[in-house]
């Protein structure tokens, strides 16, 4: 099967597809790197002034230099289909991050401090992205986050073909003003597109939905900013304070650039951060409780004599040696029965020995001091 070329880049592979451009991932045998290559429909040729518009807008992005830019490489035309390369990026878009789930509140700060300082760079040059979206901003293999697309839509606006009745850029990102189909935009409307861009990252759902691009065009200029507390309710109300100002209708309450709204997040998220931090230092500094007494072992009553298996379970002989009352408990060391039955025992045995020295006494004529004088006599006449 041949190889399917535009221009000189050779097609690897169709990455994403809609209204404004088929993306492929290309490779470049000049200078033997892979690429983006954006092509944009034939449509846009019909326009009498679009061919100059679309060479005099790509030189322009083609300017951009900003470590957080993803940099337009080359332009051209194929077959009436014009295209423009740039910088592939391997790491994938934040539309898909975050349809894995929510990020951190620290890794949108940095992500929007990167890409809040290229909107900067592009404003201060008189270029307004008009298709800020979490599909535009892209991730290179070591993760970080750069801003694509740059003048695409104004781009795709020189074509009247697609400017009449239609909307330019993606309606659910769109400023009012963009919405209402204004052509001299300025910087504050990428404001309001990074803001929705918040909101959804912070919420998992876009800041208005509609069942068409014109009625969800129509809320974002009708409607009333929506609240995070609903969706994220442990938030700070700090973020609500944030969307609400980037969401403003008009351009003149929104923050006045980009990067004023990317610090806004970024202090944001590292009160939160350290307050968190503090709440984790408190808790492992609270002392544990002491660990539980164990209860000393009580020792049962000795049981009954028995023998074989209807020994009681609790208790065990010591030994083999005949000694039937030394036991030990299953566990810890064993105890003996208190030495009660030997002191008796004692007792019983010098009572004995005594009764037999007395009478041994008593034979030999040696009296008791109770009986007869108080002093004791003793016979020693001789018969």
């Amino acid at each position: 099967m041949p190889e399917q070329m535009i221009g000189r880049y050779v097609i690897k592979a169709e990455l994403g597809r809609g209204g404004m451009a088929t993306v492929y991932h290309a490779y470049d045998p000049r200078f033997k790197r892979d690429v983006a290559l954006k092509v944009l429909p034939r449509e846009f040729l019909h326009a009498p002034t679009f061919r100059v518009r679309f060479e005099r807008e790509a030189q322009t992005i083609a300017l951009l230099e900003h470590p957080a830019i993803v940099p337009v490489y080359d332009s051209g035309e194929e077959e009436g289909q014009p295209y423009l390369v740039m910088r592939y990026m391997t790491g994938g878009s934040l539309a898909d991050r975050m349809a894995r789930g929510l990020l951190s509140l620290w890794e949108l700060a940095q992500i929007f401090e990167r890409v809040g300082d290229a909107l900067d760079e592009a404003h201060s040059h008189g270029i307004v992205h008009r298709d800020v979206t979490p599909r535009n901003i892209l991730f290179d293999g070591k993760n970080t986050a750069y801003l694509s697309d740059f003048g695409i839509a104004k781009i795709v606006a020189a074509s009247s073909v697609f400017t009449k009745g239609g909307i330019i850029g993606n309606p659910a990102y769109m400023s009012p003003e963009q919405a209402r189909g204004e052509r001299k935009l300025d910087g504050r409307s990428d404001v309001y597109s990074l803001g929705a861009v918040l909101f959804h990252a912070l919420t998992d759902q876009p800041p208005y939905e509609a069942e068409t691009p014109l009625g969800l065009a129509l809320r974002h200029i009708t409607d009333p900013v929506p609240t995070i507390s609903a969706a994220r309710p442990e938030l700070s109300p700090a973020w609500q304070a944030i969307v609400a100002r980037a969401l403003a209708k008009y351009p003149a309450d929104r923050y006045p650039t980009a990067g004023d709204l990317a610090r806004a997040v970024h202090d944001t998220a590292a009160e939160q951060r350290e307050v968190t931090a503090q709440v984790a230092d408190a808790s492992s500094q609270v002392p544990s409780p002491p660990p539980a007494t164990p209860e000393r072992s009580v020792i049962p009553a000795l049981p009954q004599e028995s023998h074989g298996s209807d020994v009681p379970p609790t208790w065990r002989p010591k030994s083999t040696q005949p000694t039937p009352w030394v036991y030990e408990l299953r566990k810890g060391r064993s105890r003996r029965i208190p030495a009660l039955i030997g002191i008796v025992g004692g007792l019983m045995a010098a009572t004995l020995l005594a009764v037999s020295i007395g009478g041994a006494l008593m034979q030999s004529g040696v009296t008791s001091p109770t009986e007869g004088n108080s002093t004791a006599t003793v016979d020693t006449s001789t018969t």
